[in-house]
């Protein structure tokens, strides 16, 4: 799955024509499907490049993903917690780094760009 900023989970509970899975996750752009079929647990059949909310009516964000061992009763593992400081916590290499740099500049350069065009137009205003 590409381009995607953040995740939601849903039960597939609308009607679809070629796409047979049980649960959903993904994003409006996005959606991984999957399927319990003969497996302990969903495992995924199907990504697509359309929205999660074509396939179920409502989606939830994940804030947490855990995992356990086979011989475990119980899940206790955290795998993902989504939390304001899970970039202090991702173990990436220079170049992700330097990806997440880059975006963040471009972000801020768009901030400033949109600050300046409403000053420019409450200027204009006053003028007027």
């Amino acid at each position: 799955m590409k381009n995607v900023k953040a995740y939601k989970f849903g039960k597939k509970d609308l009607i679809t024509f070629k796409a047979e899975f049980d649960v959903a996750l993904g994003n409006p752009s996005n959606i991984m499907g999957l399927a319990k079929r003969d497996e302990p647990l969903p495992i995924p059949v199907t990504v697509m490049d359309r929205s999660i909310y074509e396939f179920c009516s409502q989606a939830s964000p994940v804030f947490l993903i855990m995992t356990k061992d086979k011989k475990d009763d119980k899940y206790k593992n955290v795998f993902f917690e989504r939390t304001k400081d899970i970039l202090e916590k991702a173990e990436f290499n220079d170049e992700i780094w330097e990806l997440i740099e880059h975006q963040k500049e471009e972000t801020e350069a768009d901030v400033k760009s949109i600050e300046m065009i409403e000053e420019v137009a409450a200027t204009v205003e006053i003028i007027e």
